[in-house]
């Protein structure tokens, strides 16, 4: 899965209204999670794209492994989450281009998750 655009600006970016309402609002909360596993070196494991494609800039199969289970973990699709310490992301952030290079891991980490607390589904 190439870095599109549409996908920058639809799934990375926003994803929510960021309100709070109620008797459950909380404190406003920041998570920081680093891009998923990137290849180590010259030789396996390799970076690959969605299609499993050998990809240089691509996470690995483990890292595409992390990817959803950061969906099941912050927007399960049966059940509460996993903590109280947890809530579904209102934001998204995922950097894009360093120079003339595209940066991949970093969305390929976050667009599974803003796919699901987007459509609600793994579409």
């Amino acid at each position: 899965m190439k870095a599109a655009p549409e996908l920058d600006e639809r799934f990375a970016r926003y994803v929510g209204n960021g309100e709070r309402k109620g008797a459950g609002a909380t404190s406003p909360r920041i998570m920081l999670i680093r891009h998923a596993e990137k290849p180590a070196g010259e030789g396996p494991p390799y970076g690959v794209d969605g299609e499993g494609n050998r990809e240089e800039d691509s996470i690995t199969p483990l890292g595409w492994q992390r990817a959803g289970a950061l969906v099941v973990l912050f927007a399960p699709a049966h059940g509460a989450l996993q903590g109280p310490g947890l809530s579904p992301p209102q934001y998204l952030f995922a950097c894009g281009k360093e120079k003339e290079r595209t940066r991949l891991r970093p969305l390929q980490t976050v667009v599974p998750l803003a796919k699901r607390l987007l459509l609600g589904g793994d579409e």
